[in-house]
């Protein structure tokens, strides 16, 4: 079953305290673990961004994700 997390702020957010959210959620949570990939969507006036990785979300790499307004 999948999760989701949805954000949206007036200013600009870092994002990597909601993706921790979502990793404990895939782990921890109701019928956990959730092992398929993962994925994310930003929105700010500049840009949007669709990101998508077949691994599960405990198990992805570092990355440096802009700021955004939506998640």
């Amino acid at each position: 079953m999948c999760r989701f997390i949805g954000v949206i702020s007036r200013s600009e957010f870092d994002i990597e305290k909601y993706l921790k959210i979502l990793e404990n959620i895939a782990r921890n949570g109701k019928r956990s673990p959730h092992g398929d990939g993962w994925g994310l969507w930003l929105k700010n006036d500049d840009f949007e961004l669709l990101h998508k990785e077949t691994v599960p979300i405990w198990e992805r790499k570092s990355e440096d994700f802009p700021k955004a307004k939506i998640l």
